[in-house]
């Protein structure tokens, strides 16, 4: 009976202790990783400032071809013809969108309160206040190829 309760041993102090290392290095891999995820939103940004860069590459794409280009309602609307056809660009709501030979709606950027186009040259100048009232600004290269 005596030989029976030495091999029966309760929770002990060097269990305890190994288990409080564990915990604590579970924790360190936590606080770094959200360490790492604040420092990745940080650099990634906002999903609104990703969707405004991915916006201006692609206008800018389009504009490096073009025959022609004008501006029509006063500069809210941007109209440049290269060899898939003739292209818009203005807002519809809260949407700046892309028509071609005036079919199809291609959203380009959300949430935008007002737009308006500039020429200026060999540049096109865009002015966009978002409906957060932020206002986002960029120039543009235009690319000419007479036709």
């Amino acid at each position: 009976m005596l030989r029976h309760l030495r091999r029966e041993s309760g929770y002990t102090l060097l269990e305890s202790l190994f288990q409080l290392a564990i915990m604590v290095a579970f924790l360190h891999l936590i606080i770094l990783f959200f360490y790492w995820k604040y420092t990745i939103e940080r650099q990634i940004g906002s999903n609104s400032s990703t969707e405004w860069e991915l916006f201006t590459a692609e206008l800018q794409t389009s504009l490096s071809q073009v025959n022609s280009i004008e501006l029509e309602m006063d500069g809210r609307a941007l109209l440049f013809r290269n060899e898939r056809g003739m292209h818009t660009i203005s807002q519809s709501g809260s949407v700046i969108r892309k028509t071609v030979d005036s079919k199809g709606h291609v959203p380009l950027f959300t949430n935008s309160q007002s737009v308006l186009f500039s020429i200026e040259g060999e540049m096109v100048r865009m002015k966009v206040v978002t409906v957060d009232e932020k206002i986002k600004e960029r120039r543009f290269a235009v690319g000419l190829y007479p036709e």
